[in-house]
């Protein structure tokens, strides 16, 4: 039987892959939604999603400042894929504003993390 943390690592690289690929695809291929600034909705719930997850991973190699490496790694993970869209395909371009949006995405499940951690951390040394 394979370790639950090795679910959890699992799942988090595979988020990964997933916003990599998503971050770097032709934008003109990808769908469209009628929601105004749904661009930075996207964003913002990608690296939410992103930071707590990698706040998860991280925890279950026990390390330290542990919140503060899944911060400061979301936050170069965004702005690496925004010059990796401007230099490396013909349909992206780096827009600051996705990068307020990934931002705001993290330091909003900071706030989420934070307020819940001891429930959090309980929940994962019992799934583990």
């Amino acid at each position: 039987m394979v370790p639950k943390k090795y679910i959890i690592r699992g799942f988090f690289f595979g988020y990964i892959v997933l916003l990599s690929l998503g971050s770097l695809m032709d934008i003109n291929k990808a769908p469209k939604f009628d929601v105004v600034l749904s661009d930075k909705i996207i964003h913002f719930v990608a690296y939410f999603l992103l930071s707590f997850l990698f706040y998860l991973m991280l925890k279950t190699y026990n390390t330290r400042q542990t919140l503060n490496v899944a911060v400061i790694m979301s936050l170069i993970f965004g702005i690496v894929l925004e010059l990796l869209q401007m230099t490396m395909t013909s349909g992206r371009m780096f827009d600051p504003y996705d990068l307020i949006a990934n931002t705001l995405g993290v330091l909003v499940a900071v706030l989420v993390i934070k307020r819940n951690e001891k429930v959090i951390v309980k929940k994962l040394e019992t799934f583990m």
